[in-house]
């Protein structure tokens, strides 16, 4: 999933990659290109991502969130 947010489009929910982490991995990942390791065999990694949710959305369209997807988002947007 991407962005919560596009313009005059509001999601419920979002998956948003870490920037830090995925920073991290980009930088191990451009450390071996230039290091010359063939491309079979760099691992695939990816970042871990935040469980985003958009209570603001939810009440603006009259629906009702649930504890269980409260309880489990990473970021709250009230």
């Amino acid at each position: 999933m991407g962005p919560i947010f596009e313009v005059n489009y509001q999601s419920i929910f979002g998956l948003v990659p870490e920037a830090v982490p995925r920073g991290r991995q980009a930088a191990y990942l451009a450390d071996k290109i230039f290091k010359g390791t063939p491309a079979g065999k760099i691992p695939v990694v990816t970042a871990p991502y935040l469980f985003h949710f958009n209570y603001r959305q939810t009440q603006k369209i009259g629906l009702e969130a649930d504890e269980e997807s409260l309880r489990q988002a990473d970021i709250i947007i009230r």
